[in-house]
């Protein structure tokens, strides 16, 4: 899994930033001074474990079947690095499954619990963008 965010474009130094802009204060500004905004890789290469839309119903509580949002199940220190509105690409680790890159993080990451109430792993719902 991939997640991307649009925001204002972090920098260490001036070869951080795209070309004709330079590091202001670790933000990338243009000629005019102003902060350069772009998509930016907030968690590259994380293994997630997907729940394509449909494949889990729920039942409610006025007894009627309900298709859960797709999701991603991964470890808990992805509640740190993902927000709700982050872009995610979804690329598989084995042939025969598809390459998913039209996903958007809805909502806040949820942690799941472990024995000693611990975060063991995040749950996040997802939608097609």
């Amino acid at each position: 899994m991939t997640a991307k965010r649009f925001g204002t474009v972090e920098c260490n130094g001036s070869g951080d930033c795209p070309d004709g802009t330079v590091c202001e204060d670790g933000v990338c500004v243009d000629g005019y001074g102003q902060p350069v905004e772009d998509d930016y890789t907030v968690v590259e290469d994380r293994p997630v474990r997907y729940h394509a839309n449909g494949t889990e119903l729920t039942r409610s509580e006025s007894g009627t079947d309900v298709v859960d949002n797709p999701a991603i199940e991964g470890r808990a220190d992805l509640l740190t690095g993902l927000q709700a509105g982050d872009s995610v690409t979804l690329e598989p680790m084995s042939d025969g499954f598809d390459t998913h890159t039209d996903l958007e993080i809805v909502g806040s990451p949820l942690p799941a619990y472990g024995r000693r109430s611990r975060p063991t792993a995040t749950h996040v719902e997802l939608e097609t963008a």
